[in-house]
């Protein structure tokens, strides 16, 4: 009886164990949505791109750039944030002006019959074709530039936190890439991964974050970076002066702005508001001295 009783003890510390591991470590049907969802996602980001660079690549081949023009125009749209191949972009560009042109020739066929006219309605829109394009992209670049130095100081502030509670430069680099949102977080996270992927210097992998993004309060902020790294000096409290630093000169810029407003106002005020307040005021007067001059 004893050896039944044992066996029989074995026997359900077995099954509840295997019932244990199963409750506990099999996936519910909600996990496994969710990881199909999250794996579906994953693969549609990643086709996305693949298909992206696949179109850029067939379409270097009919309408290719010279390597310094795809330098160029690669960097700017990574200022602008424009995840799209040079050659892409630059087809996107064509399309837009024949799209004008056409538009121009269709408008200038129904509007006109004079040939000059025709000629310069469809020269100006052709003119439109060529600017849209590079204007939308100097004013994402703008938009972008903008935003980074207004994440600038709290990020700086974050960094400065970071390291003050022992994170290493590179760690704090990470810390602030996940923690944040933005331009400036992904420029952050690509330092990180010329340093710590691709073996840059430090110092090598700022100077490349200054070039991509062309703005002054970073330039600073990675020439100090790479001075203290070549003296020696203490990185935090570098970072904090630094933090301090693009603080007030965020605020100087946006005082500056303020101290502009009046003046900015002052042809809409003129022009705008003033006329339709002399029209609302006078033009009672005005209709009554009428009335009195036609009655005599």
């Amino acid at each position: 009886m004893g050896y039944v009783a044992v066996f029989a003890l074995c026997i359900l510390l077995l099954v509840g164990g295997y019932n244990l591991l199963v409750n506990k470590f099999t996936p519910k049907d909600s996990d496994l949505e969710l990881y199909e969802a999250a794996t579906k996602e994953k693969k549609e980001k990643r086709s996305f791109r693949d298909r992206t660079e696949m179109f850029g690549a067939k379409v270097a081949k009919i309408a290719p750039l010279s390597a310094a023009a795809e330098d160029t125009l690669r960097m700017k749209l990574w200022r602008a944030g424009l995840k799209i191949h040079p050659a892409a972009y630059n087809t996107i560009s064509i399309g837009v002006t024949v799209f004008f042109i056409a538009l121009g020739f269709i408008l200038a066929t129904s509007v006109s019959e004079d040939m000059a006219a025709r000629a310069t309605l469809v020269l100006v829109f052709a003119i439109l074709g060529i600017l849209i394009p590079r204007l939308f992209l100097t004013m994402m670049i703008r938009h972008r530039a903008q935003q980074i130095e207004v994440d600038l100081p709290g990020v700086l502030e974050m960094l400065s936190s970071s390291m003050s509670a022992g994170l290493t430069i590179e760690r704090g680099f990470q810390f602030v890439s996940e923690k944040t949102k933005g331009p400036l977080a992904e420029e952050f996270a690509l330092v990180n991964k010329e340093i710590r992927v691709l073996g840059y210097e430090r110092a090598e992998a700022l100077a490349h974050m200054s070039d991509r993004c062309n703005v002054g309060s970073v330039s600073i902020f990675c020439s100090a970076l790479i001075q203290a790294s070549h003296q020696g000096a203490p990185i935090s409290r570098i970072l904090k002066g630094q933090a301090k630093s693009a603080r007030d000169r965020y605020f100087e810029k946006v005082q500056e702005k303020a101290n502009k407003a009046p003046t900015k106002m002052l042809f809409p005020l003129i022009f705008l508001i003033m006329p339709c307040m002399f029209i609302v005021v006078l033009a009672p007067a005005l209709i009554n001295v009428f009335a009195m001059f036609g009655a005599m």
